[in-house]
């Protein structure tokens, strides 16, 4: 059984398999939640699967930030997360990812709903990163416009919601923490997802990471 004094060996391949378990199981969770939302459902095996490969990893630290928030984690776990984010990180890298989840927890919103909706209208957006991969087929400008009508619709529920719930100034606040902690969020994702592409110990974590975003009915393989 696990203990409060389990610690993760040194290995480095423990601490990749360790990342890539608890990442591609958070992909998963995310996975799964976007493809029981009608507007992904109406969408082309095609057009989900270039919003799927461009956008589900840039939202892994948001969605994780949400399951951390909404589920118990055992200090071991705890420790063994900071140790394997450590080595997939690097040294320079590591201690900029942990100010970015610590400003999460103290500026968002606690309300799974505000999450989910900020979730969905970040993942119906053009590319998140700047890394964009050609070989993704491309999607005619009348569906990009559909696309955007989409998200769009999702932008005013979740501002609608704020409004109701909170009022309109503290709406406003909530959803300038909401752009801030996001804006700070890419910045991290985009520079740790270069790593985790350009590293050759990392070749096998990226590559499980490309297969778990991609919703299996849409998996031609």
């Amino acid at each position: 059984m696990f203990t409060a004094q389990m610690q993760i060996p040194e290995d480095s391949n423990v601490k990749i398999n360790y990342h890539a378990s608890t990442t591609v199981n958070n992909i998963t969770s995310f996975r799964t939640f976007l493809s029981s939302i009608p507007p992904v459902q109406t969408l082309s095996p095609s057009e989900r699967t270039f919003l799927c490969k461009h956008n589900i990893r840039p939202l892994i630290l948001l969605n994780l930030h949400e399951l951390e928030q909404l589920c118990y984690s055992e200090p071991w776990q705890l420790t063994c997360d900071n140790l394997s984010a450590e080595y997939i990180c690097g040294t320079n890298l590591f201690p900029e990812f942990v100010k970015t989840k610590t400003r999460a927890e103290q500026t968002l919103i606690t309300d799974p709903i505000v999450t989910r909706l900020w979730l969905l209208t970040l993942f119906f957006s053009t590319p998140l990163h700047c890394y964009y991969p050609t070989t993704l087929p491309e999607i005619s400008k009348d569906r990009r416009q559909t696309i955007v009508h989409i998200q769009h619709s999702y932008a005013i529920l979740l501002w609608k919601y704020l409004c109701y719930r909170h009022g309109d100034m503290e709406a406003i606040r909530i959803f300038s923490n909401l752009i801030s902690v996001t804006l700070r969020m890419q910045r991290i994702s985009q520079a740790v997802n270069a790593e985790i592409r350009t590293r050759n110990d990392l070749a096998e974590l990226n590559a499980a990471f490309n297969r778990a975003v991609v919703i299996e009915s849409d998996n031609p393989e």
